[in-house]
């Protein structure tokens, strides 16, 4: 079991586990309405919550991303109605495990990430 491989078990003080820190973001938007569209545009940085210690389990989250870009629109296909488009992108990035974790097969936690999310959406205003 996992918890076996490990002296303290998930979740104790000093353990191991998720170990996130407060994070302060930095976020910037524009949005631009043109008759019937809204283009968008926004830019997010953040230091990662993850504490190098902690690397081995946040193998499960994207929480190493620190820049992410996302561009989207709106088209109103009446005044009370819209469909929305999203596309965001996450920029590589790589945390630097400070412990071991040769149990997961890895000399160390480290961690890349990158992720593209799309979405879309239809809106109605009442």
């Amino acid at each position: 079991t996992a918890a076996s491989l490990f002296k303290i078990p998930l979740g104790f003080y000093k353990g191991p586990g998720f170990g996130w820190t407060d994070q302060t973001l930095l976020r910037i938007g524009l949005e631009k309405r043109c008759r019937w569209w809204d283009f968008r545009v926004g830019f997010q940085y953040g230091k990662p919550p993850v504490k190098p210690s902690q690397a081995t389990f946040n193998r499960l989250t994207l929480e190493t991303i620190q820049t992410q870009l996302s561009f989207g629109c709106s088209y109103r296909t009446t005044p009370s109605d819209e469909v929305s488009l999203f596309v965001a992108h996450g920029v590589r990035n790589k945390l630097h495990g400070a412990e071991s974790s040769a149990d997961f097969g890895s000399e160390k936690g480290n961690i890349t990430n990158i992720f593209f999310r799309i979405g879309i959406s239809y809106g109605r205003h009442w």
